[in-house]
């Protein structure tokens, strides 16, 4: 559905994933990808903020991270 810039409904699928597999980084940033795309930045955050834990030894989650604060 990213692919298909199907941003929205991606967001529906990748939300549902986050929530049952909280600490799968891909999962994560695609979430984040999809609310990026759809300026929804404020919520792109706060699934960054959530997943700290989980992603604070990954250079790729603090690169979208700052890209997403930088909105």
């Amino acid at each position: 559905l990213y692919g298909a810039k199907r941003f929205e409904e991606a967001a529906v699928e990748y939300r549902q994933l986050v929530n049952r597999i909280p600490d799968n980084l891909p999962f994560v940033f695609q979430l984040t990808r999809c609310y990026i795309e759809m300026q929804r930045f404020q919520e792109a955050e706060e699934v960054l903020a959530r997943s700290v834990e989980f992603g604070k030894n990954s250079h790729v989650f603090w690169q979208l991270y700052g890209d997403v604060l930088s909105k």
